[in-house]
């Protein structure tokens, strides 16, 4: 995969990912603290020392893979 193919590739999924926690004022607050959750665990996730993640798109649904230590942490979208 080229370097120009992987930069677009990030892009889409922050684009994608972007949408999808731009929305999340839309649910209930008793809700707050498993999103607070999930958003540091995104975080640490995407952390700049942190290896880059797989994506894959097709169509309007888009995959990402994340390896870590112990096991393949996995978020999808559709949009």
């Amino acid at each position: 995969m080229t370097v120009g193919r992987t930069a677009k590739l990030l892009t889409v999924a922050m684009f994608t990912l972007r949408m999808l926690l731009g929305d999340a004022a839309s649910f209930c607050a008793a809700a707050a603290i498993p999103k607070q959750q999930s958003l540091d665990e995104w975080r640490s996730l995407t952390a700049a020392a942190a290896p880059a993640p797989r994506v894959f798109v097709k169509g309007d649904h888009t995959r990402f893979y994340f390896q870590s230590a112990t096991n393949v942490e996995e978020f999808d979208a559709r949009w």
